[in-house]
């Protein structure tokens, strides 16, 4: 389980990650990484409306990728 609490009220973060997914990860590392992209996210979101941010895993050929997206600027 990864809890992500979103840092601004007009930011509905869907976190679809599924509870038994192992990650094999330095915790540290990894919420430096996600905290670095929910601050992009903040810094380019529209100004008017709800911001979406979606954290996923996909697997690929290569094993389990972790997604995150938005509907921001850029």
């Amino acid at each position: 389980y990864l809890p992500i609490e979103t840092p601004a009220p007009d930011i509905r973060l869907h976190n679809e990650l599924r509870e038994n997914l192992t990650l094999f990860i330095d915790r540290y590392r990894l919420k430096l990484i996600l905290n670095n992209i929910l601050s992009n996210a903040i810094r380019y979101r529209h100004e008017q409306g709800v911001h979406q941010v979606r954290v996923y895993a996909r697997d690929t050929e290569e094993g389990w990728m972790m997604c995150v997206e938005d509907n921001g600027r850029g």
